[in-house]
C-alpha cells in the first residue's frame, strides 16, 4: 500500500502526519499513481483536500499518526525536501531507520496546479487513444517545450520534413491542425482553454505522440 508522510512546521518537534491507502500493490506489475493535493480545501482531520488514484480509482486513506495542531491545516508553504520512495527528514536527511521503496519508477511528473478528473482519467489511458496505437508506431523524434506552456508552444523535429501534426483535447477532439517543414517551431495555443492536450505527429509511416497542458 501507499504511505504518505508530509511535515508542517519546521520548528523543534514540527507538525507532521501519516497517512496510509488502503490498497494493496500487486508485486511485478505496473501501477499508475496520482496524489492530489489542495491546499485551498485541505482539512486534515478529515482528509478533505487530499486523493490518491490508484489505476484511476479512488483509494480510500486513513489518517494513521497527526502530530500538532499546524498540519491539520494543511501542509506549510516554504523550502522542504520532496522524497519518493524514501522517507525524508524536515533538514532533509533520510529517516532512520531509513524505508526505502523496492521497485522501479518509469515516469514521475509534478504539476503546479491540481489536476481534474478528466485530466487524469486521460493521463491514465494515453496509451489507448483513438489517435495513435503505441504499439504500432516508428517512432519520429520529436521534443516539446516548454511545458506547461503558455501561449506558444515550441516544437522541434529532428530528421524530419513536411510533417503533419494535429493537437486534440483529452476528450480526443481535434482542436488544431499544423504542418512543420523547419526542424523548429513555435506553434501558438493561445485560443486554447487550459487543460491537457496531445499532440499527433505523422510523416508517412512515421508517427510520435505526446502531451502538453496549457496553463
Amino acid at each position: 500500500m501507499i504511505r504518505i508522510y508530509a511535515y508542517g512546521s519546521i520548528a523543534a518537534g514540527g507538525d507532521y502526519v501519516y497517512i496510509d491507502g488502503s490498497t494493496m500493490l500487486d508485486s511485478g506489475q505496473w501501477h499508475h499513481l496520482v496524489l492530489l493535493y489542495s491546499a485551498a480545501d485541505i482539512n486534515m482531520a478529515n482528509l478533505n483536500g487530499i486523493d490518491l488514484l490508484i489505476n484511476n480509482v479512488a483509494d480510500s486513506l486513513t489518517l494513521v499518526t497527526a502530530s500538532g495542531n499546524g498540519i491539520l491545516s494543511g501542509i506549510q508553504d516554504g523550502p522542504s525536501p520532496f522524497g519518493v520512495g524514501v522517507t525524508l527528514q524536515p533538514n532533509d536527511t533520510v529517516s532512520n531507520p531509513a524505508i526505502w521503496y523496492d521497485g522501479a519508477f518509469d515516469d514521475l511528473r509534478m504539476y503546479d496546479r491540481i489536476l481534474t478528473l478528466a485530466e487524469v482519467d486521460s493521463l491514465y489511458n494515453e496509451v489507448d487513444t483513438p489517435m495513435v496505437n503505441v504499439s504500432k508506431q516508428i517512432l519520429m523524434n520529436v521534443q516539446l517545450y516548454s511545458n506547461p506552456a503558455g501561449e506558444l508552444l515550441n516544437v522541434e523535429i529532428l530528421n524530419s520534413k513536411n510533417v503533419t501534426a494535429g493537437i486534440y483535447s483529452s476528450s480526443g477532439n481535434l482542436v488544431k491542425s499544423a504542418v512543420f517543414t523547419e526542424p523548429e517551431r513555435a506553434v501558438d495555443i493561445s485560443a486554447l482553454a487550459p487543460g491537457l492536450y496531445f499532440m499527433v505527429f505523422w510523416e508517412g509511416e512515421k508517427s510520435w505522440t505526446g502531451r502538453f497542458i496549457r496553463e
